[in-house]
Formats: C-alpha cells, structure tokens, sequence
C-alpha cells in the first residue's frame, strides 16, 4: 500500500516545489533517504532550485554523510547566500568532520544572517566546546536557551559549571 501511495505521490508532484514538499515531509518522518530522492526529482526539473539542495544536504547530514551533505550545502548557497539554514547546517557537517575553524564561520554567517537563529548559537556553542573553548561556548549555548532552543538547557547543565 505504502508502494502504491509513493506512486500516486509522484504522479502528483509536477513542479520541483512539489518534490521538494514531499522530501520535507520524508525528512519529517526521518525517511532520509526517501527526502533524497524527492530533492534529487526537484533539482532534476529546476536545477537552480537552491531549497532542494539546501534539504538534499540536511538529508545527508541526518545520514552523517557529511562530505555529500557539505557539497549540496555548498551548491545551495552558492545559489542563495543568504540561507542562514544552509549556513548552520554545513557549520554541523564541518563539525562533525573536526573541521572546527570552517565551521565557527558558517555559525557565524547563520547569526549574522538570523540574529535570532536558536540552533545556530547552539551548534556554535558546541563547536566551541568541542574545541576547548568553553567559556565562548557557554555564552552560546546560554543564548540559545534564550532564543527557545531546549537543548540547551541539559548542554548547560553539563558543560558551563
């Protein structure tokens, strides 16, 4: 039945809007390699389509994939530099690659971009504490709790004694 619905789904989905919907959807229920083929569909129709590269590559960091997730990272922003979402995202593929210093930049990029942007505070916060700096770190991660981010809260707990 899922087969038949999947079938029915792509049978609908016309523009790369559409697919890239759909690959969200995928990407909600944890279906990352499902979301993969959506975003590939969408690049297929509009390959400028800057939002499938952006959620292909979110897809492929969820599979810690971090080389591919980086590229499609990078094809997104190169077509729209000011997706702070793409920013923090390759931020997360560098860091969880040890590549700390490229990483702190993208963070940087996602803030300057959104000032209020919770996860990419967070995910600075983490780099930073991963790289031996936790007094910067804390200050990140007491921001993001500020913003909304929950995560934080049990990240203070544990490393801004």
């Amino acid at each position: 039945m899922l087969f038949l619905f999947n079938c029915i789904d792509r049978l609908q989905a016309q523009t790369a809007a559409d697919f890239n919907t759909m690959g969200v959807a995928k990407i909600q229920e944890e279906d990352y390699r499902a979301a993969i083929e959506y975003f590939t569909n969408a690049i297929a129709i509009e390959p400028d389509f800057a939002p499938a590269y952006c959620n292909r590559g979110i897809s492929k960091l969820k599979l810690e994939d971090y080389a591919a997730a980086i590229k499609d990272l990078n094809l997104a922003l190169k077509l729209n530099p000011m997706d702070a979402v793409a920013f923090c995202n390759r931020g997360i593929s560098k860091s969880n690659r040890k590549d700390f210093l490229p990483a702190l930049n993208d963070f940087n990029e996602a803030i300057i971009l959104n000032p209020n942007y919770g996860d990419a505070y967070y995910n600075r916060g983490m780099t930073r504490i991963q790289s031996g700096d936790n007094v910067a770190g804390c200050q990140d991660i007491i921001k993001s709790g500020e913003l909304g981010d929950e995560r934080s809260y049990d990240a203070i707990r544990e490393y801004c004694k």
